[in-house]
């Protein structure tokens, strides 16, 4: 298993509410960044899911705040698997987003999803390629076959 990928953001002007801390939809925004960031670095960029013609389709996202973030926090997210079908279809990934001042667990996100046909508009299994690489990501203590 290779290590849990993270990515490092500054929290923007743009990325608060009107309390003047993050806004909801800025932490699933970095953490839909860390999960593509993730799989382009294992070689699965646009350009390659559209040469594929699959796609990732989300169920559901479930968030927790922990910890508040304000305007100018520089936070780090991780991605990890948390589920994978046999097939490969489906998927659970957790994330987890830290305060890099204090390392603070600022808030955790849950998500489910399968792959998706950019052609038959419907779920499909993978390409082997891309399963493999699912079956390597790192995993969480909870890890379930789904």
């Amino acid at each position: 298993m290779s290590e849990v990928f993270s990515q490092s953001f500054h929290v923007r002007w743009s990325d608060l509410d009107p309390n003047l801390h993050m806004r909801h939809t800025a932490y699933l925004d970095v953490c839909a960044a860390t999960r593509f960031s993730y799989l382009e670095n294992l070689g699965f960029d646009m350009r390659k899911f559209s040469e594929l013609q699959v796609g990732p389709v989300i169920f559901s996202e479930y968030i927790q705040y922990k910890s508040e973030v304000l305007a100018g926090d520089k936070v780090r997210v991780n991605v990890r698997i948390a589920g994978l079908s046999e097939d490969g279809r489906k998927w659970k990934m957790h994330q987890e987003i830290f305060k890099e001042s204090d390392g603070k667990l600022a808030a955790t996100l849950d998500i489910s999803g399968a792959w998706f046909s950019l052609v038959k508009r419907k779920l499909q299994e993978p390409p082997e390629i891309l399963k493999s690489k699912m079956n390597q990501l790192p995993r969480t203590d909870d890890f379930q076959k789904l």
